[in-house]
């Protein structure tokens, strides 16, 4: 799901009819939970919100470029091993 370069194959008869590349969106609604215990996306919190990340960079795979993601809200910066999946 979060990672870049992955091909995605169309099959159709039992022969690939499409390949694409995977890429992110801008924009991640509702998907992870940001890790600052103050902020309102975090379902604690009484004014909680559907959670909302913009993507600042994507992993290229060379290690060069990491995956980071900024929460909309309180601007907390996630970087892959720190990102996890809403329950």
């Amino acid at each position: 799901l979060l990672s870049a370069g992955h091909t995605i194959n169309i099959i159709k008869d039992q022969r690939v009819v499409q390949k694409f590349k995977a890429n992110l969106p801008d924009r991640l609604e509702n998907l992870f939970e940001c890790s600052n215990p103050l902020c309102i996306s975090r379902r604690e919190h009484a004014e909680f919100t559907d959670s909302l990340f913009h993507v600042e960079s994507t992993d290229t795979g060379d290690g060069d470029s990491p995956l980071l993601v900024r929460c909309h809200y309180c601007e907390q910066i996630l970087k892959r091993g720190e990102i996890a999946l809403n329950r």
